[in-house]
């Protein structure tokens, strides 16, 4: 059942419960964003739409794992994730995320659908700090070692990375 809990929303964050949903073009685009998604995020809908998806993703997503989402949405696997969001003040808004990619005949990306829940807080006291290291590590140009660090934690293919995150979720 979705709800609609403006308060919670208006607080920076999805009540658990609550679904918002977004979609992109190939490119990762927004074209499409419900009523919901411009108050978690603190910016207008027309603001939002074009804009690149990874716009709205905070600072503190790692990019060993950006790109492993985006390696697995190029290959047409759905992927579920646990991100912290970018709020138009800068603070984050955990989410649970799970990003459904469309193909056409040819096996191209067309679009992906994205469907956005609040994130447990089991799942963000596990993740920030893991999230927060893999930066670091990145920020000292250790982009190998993050990538190790996160494959040690998560596995290596999008089916593990969705797995652990699932069970995050409880």
């Amino acid at each position: 059942m979705t709800t609609r809990d403006d308060q919670g929303e208006a607080a920076g964050g999805l009540r658990p419960g609550t679904v918002t949903v977004l979609k992109t073009d190939a490119r990762g685009r927004i074209t499409y964003v419900d009523d919901v998604f411009p108050r978690v995020t603190g910016r207008p809908a027309a603001a939002l739409l074009g804009e690149a998806l990874a716009a709205v993703w905070h600072e503190r997503i790692p990019r060993v794992l950006a790109d492993r989402v985006r390696e697995a949405v190029r290959a047409g696997e759905e992927v579920f994730v646990h991100l912290p969001l970018r709020r138009r003040g800068g603070e984050a808004c955990w989410i649970f995320l799970d990003l459904t990619p469309t193909l056409n005949e040819g096996g191209e990306l067309v679009s992906c659908f994205a469907v956005h829940r609040a994130a447990s807080p089991r799942a963000v006291a596990r993740l920030a700090p893991l999230y927060d290291e893999l930066c670091d590590l990145e920020r000292t140009g250790s982009e190998t070692e993050a990538a190790r660090r996160l494959a040690a934690e998560v596995g290596s293919s999008p089916e593990s990375l969705s797995a652990y995150m699932f069970a995050l979720r409880e």
